[in-house]
């Protein structure tokens, strides 16, 4: 597979934000270069040293976007500060000069021309911000807020710094100018932040159509931290599938180092599911990089529903059911713990019962962008340590083992098997192991021994079943089961009677599924 570096991030994030910006830049050059030239034919040299200081900047930032293809985002956006904090600065000292200047001759006239013009001169900095860069809206507004402020100041700075002139502002700045420069400054940004919103939304959704020419999305089935999930189907085959791609903010608002551990991180993801062959792992069909440098991969559409929806949706699960979901569970994971795989993040979330062929109540183990794995060469041994973010808790609080919560301490395949323990004993109850907030339950998971199953619901949970689920949720790994064949082989064994079987499934599916039943 094409591999996922920076060449991918790159790609996939700065090409719509290199060109706009270039052509905005590259207008914005014309612009000065002429009233430069304009002005010293005609003598006026008042002002042309930093009309040439900005000409230069400019310049300068036409040539890296036109010379430099391999630009990141953190550089691009350097560049974008440098355009807009050059033009901004010269329109406010250009703007201050002449003001000063005006204030001294007593020119009230000429001052209120020269401020309606100040005013227009901002309004189009700040929609040329709006429509031509490429940002999510936050990051827009507070730009343009800020300038949309620097007319605003620069009255201000006068006033401050001459008191005497205050007679001459306030001739110029009556009620009706000045509640017309606001309602017109207000109106600019508002503007301003819709194009950036909305150009955003166009650039995300034009990046998915363009996976590949091999499927045609669908629409949007699903949204992660850093991921999104669309229904797409293969052109040629007509055969459904998951596209699962990286968002654009996902990559686009962090920091270069962390970027590129959320498109590592991707890349582990679908190297991972592409080596394990259990039928209970989702199959992966295609993976790679599309032509405008998405990262993404295809996989097998599932319709039904996960665990953890599935217990929201009908409440708690019978104990013959629950038996008969982590029985498949444990096939997924005996698979990837055979070649040396530890998921880190089983949870009834990443769990999904669908229908596949004739069969209901199949499981598909989902979501390995957390695994840790000593079988992927391309990855190097000193990746073989968790991948995270900084401050970013490696997992989900509710489900992970007591050695992922301890630094130091290294976890191995058994740390799902606790995590599948975790998503047995929510099955039963519809209750979490431990509740309380992310911190408290780590540390219960560390230190406070679970209260059995049966003593949280009126329903009957077999004993021999509660006994699986709680050495499953032994704090020492030892005293757990130690692979997911030995949990599976304990699990058939105390199996209740009358045990779930494909038929009651297919019931259960016909009444509560039916459009996923046929």
């Amino acid at each position: 597979m094409p591999g996922l570096g920076d060449e991918a991030k790159e790609e996939a994030n700065v090409v719509p934000l290199r060109r706009l910006l270039g052509a905005v830049t590259g207008l914005m050059l014309a612009g000065a270069a002429s009233f430069l030239l304009w002005g010293l034919s005609k003598g006026f040299i008042q002002g042309a040293a930093g009309l040439f200081v900005v000409v230069l900047v400019l310049g300068g930032a036409v040539v890296a976007l036109l010379m430099r293809d391999d630009l990141a985002v953190d550089q691009l956006r350097w560049i974008e500060r440098a355009v807009f904090v050059t033009v901004t600065a010269y329109l406010g000292w250009t703007a201050y000069a002449a003001f000063d200047e005006l204030l001294a001759a007593g020119d009230v006239q000429g001052l209120a021309s020269r401020w309606n013009l100040v005013v227009v001169q901002f309004v189009l900095l700040m929609v040329a911000y709006g429509t031509a860069v490429p940002n999510a809206w936050p990051r827009a507004a507070r730009v343009i807020g800020g300038l949309a402020l620097t007319p605003v100041a620069l009255g201000t700075l006068l006033w401050l710094l001459d008191p005497q002139r205050a007679a001459g502002l306030r001739e110029v700045a009556t009620p009706g100018r000045v509640a017309e420069s606001i309602i017109v400054l207000a109106s600019a940004t508002l503007l301003g932040i819709l194009a950036a919103y909305v150009i955003d939304q166009y650039l995300a959704l034009a990046r998915t159509t363009r996976i590949t020419l091999r499927y045609v999305l669908k629409r949007r089935i699903g949204q992660g931290g850093m991921g999104e999930v669309w229904l797409a189907e293969h052109n040629l085959l007509a055969r459904p599938a998951a596209i699962k791609l990286i968002r654009s903010d996902a990559v686009d608002n962090k920091n270069p180092d962390e970027a590129a551990l959320v498109l590592r991180r991707f890349e582990r993801e679908a190297q991972a599911m592409a080596r394990l062959r259990s039928i209970h792992t989702v199959e992966v069909y295609d993976f790679g990089v599309a032509d405008d440098g998405i990262f993404y991969y295809a996989m097998e559409y599932l319709d039904g529903i996960d665990l953890s929806t599935l217990v929201k949706q009908h409440g708690p699960v019978a104990a013959e059911r629950v038996v008969y979901l982590l029985e498949q569970a444990c096939q997924s994971l005996a698979d990837a713990h055979d070649h040396r795989m530890t998921h880190r993040d089983i949870k009834p979330a990443n769990i999904f019962i669908c229908r596949l062929g004739t069969a209901h109540d199949f499981v598909k183990v989902l979501d390995f962008g957390l695994v840790t794995s000593r079988a992927l060469p391309a990855l190097g041994a000193e990746e073989t340590t968790e991948l995270t973010l900084h401050g970013e808790i490696n997992g989900t609080p509710a489900y992970m083992a007591p050695e992922l919560v301890l630094n130091g301490v290294e976890a191995d395949h058994r740390a799902d098997i606790y995590a599948l323990g975790c998503v047995g004993y929510y099955l039963l109850t519809g209750m979490l192991v431990f509740q309380g907030t992310p911190l408290g339950v780590l540390a219960d998971h560390v230190k406070t021994p679970p209260v059995p199953p049966s003593e949280r619901v009126e329903m009957e949970i077999p004993s021999g079943l509660e006994r699986v689920v709680l050495r499953c949720l032994e704090k020492d790994p030892s005293e757990r089961y130690q692979s997911a064949t030995e949990l599976a082989e304990a699990l058939l064994a105390c199996c209740p009677e009358p045990p779930w079987d494909a038929r009651r499934a297919a019931d259960w599916w016909g009444l509560h599924l039916p459009q996923a039943a046929v």
